[in-house]
């Protein structure tokens, strides 16, 4: 562990052997699970430690969605992980690292627009939904860019919002 350490500090901005961003990023994290230091959580503290080198990078901390990035893509992280382990070769590593840090660049501008999206939304309906309707909305609203699963039914407005089939039923008659 202390010469990962050292190595981390010695390859940071402004030291003495600085590596690009990535690079140092998906290294750090390949060596952190190879050492493997602790009973249970190497995974999050190895993504935390890419993390912290993608900021250190920037001067300041990262919005990225990294940890959710690699948890969508579990299966191929884990293949990965074990070919850089069983062959000692990082270049597939690092370019499936590079891949996933891109992924979720993209995944945490998708959830900023949407949050800012979802403020304007319901700015806009603050005074036009009922109580019901807004627990609805929030609720939908909760599942991010993913969206709501499945959508919105009579039988899932009916459990979310605990009202009656006959008020849902009535209120959907109205509009039609």
């Amino acid at each position: 562990m202390d010469r990962f350490t050292e190595w981390f500090n010695r390859t940071a901005p402004g030291r003495d052997a600085v590596l690009p961003a990535i690079t140092r990023a998906g290294i750090a994290h390949l060596y952190f699970l190879t050492i493997h230091p602790f009973e249970d959580g190497n995974g999050r503290v190895g993504r935390a430690v890419a993390e912290k080198a993608l900021a250190q990078s920037l001067g300041r901390p990262t919005l990225l969605a990294l940890a959710d990035a690699i948890k969508r893509r579990r299966k191929n992280y884990y293949r990965a992980l074990q070919e850089a382990g069983l062959t000692n070769e990082t270049t597939p590593w690092l370019t499936w690292f590079a891949d996933t840090v891109v992924q979720a660049q993209r995944s945490t501008q998708a959830r900023a627009e949407f949050l800012i999206e979802k403020t304007k939304l319901l700015d806009r309906l603050r005074d036009l939904v009922n109580p019901r309707q807004g627990k609805a909305l929030l609720r939908m609203l909760a599942e991010g860019p993913e969206g709501f699963k499945g959508g919105m039914s009579a039988d899932k407005y009916i459990r979310l919002t605990e009202t009656s089939r006959a008020t849902v039923l009535s209120a959907a008659s109205t509009r039609s």
